[in-house]
């Protein structure tokens, strides 16, 4: 899909026009020739260390804050990439991912709390396919439905975006129609 797409033309600096993502991603060891990286600050460690290797491994464009378009002195002069610069990255990552992996399935619910949201979403699941509907869940569960989606691994209850979007895709792909989510507080919070 091309940059332009993605996000409008006065938020990106892109150096070698509107060039083509061919994927998206949060972990630099995950990126790949023609992906975007976004360069995310976490409670742990901060994406704008990895940026040098997102590159190395291919990266077309990353997804910045202005802090780190400020600070990183590898950005100033790289010609050879697009910079996304936004205040709040994640939000933005949310959209772009949307907006990268396209159809998702008509119904979506999410189930926020402290406590029950596996349970919630299994059982809205069930419900839905008793009443005849084709649906799914995603969660600490994983992927659940009448569906084939490749697992994926991730430590949190709510996906990062560019592995939600991903699913949803796939399941919308296949048919389905309904799907609920667990959206832990902190997911929600960092806009996944």
């Amino acid at each position: 899909m091309r940059l332009a797409e993605l996000t409008s033309a006065d938020r990106a600096r892109a150096f070698q026009g509107d060039i083509d993502i061919a994927g998206i991603a949060t972990d630099s060891r995950a990126v790949q020739p023609g992906y975007l990286f976004a360069a995310l600050s976490g409670s742990k460690t901060d994406g704008a260390q990895y940026i040098e290797d997102a590159l190395s491994r291919g990266a077309a464009a990353l997804l910045v804050s202005p802090k780190v378009m400020r600070n990183c002195p590898l950005l100033s002069d790289n010609s050879r990439v697009a910079v996304i610069v936004d205040s709040n990255p994640r939000r933005r990552l949310a959209r772009i991912a949307a907006r990268f992996y396209g159809p998702q399935p008509e119904i979506a619910v999410a189930v926020t709390g402290t406590n029950g949201k596996t349970s919630i979403v299994d059982f809205t699941r069930q419900i839905w396919l008793a009443l005849g509907r084709k649906a799914a869940s995603i969660g600490t569960l994983g992927v659940l439905g009448d569906c084939r989606i490749a697992a994926e691994t991730y430590v949190h209850t709510t996906p990062p975006p560019e592995i939600l979007y991903s699913q949803l895709a796939a399941l919308a792909t296949q048919g389905v129609t309904h799907v609920a989510v667990e959206a832990s507080s902190h997911g929600l919070a960092q806009y996944r």
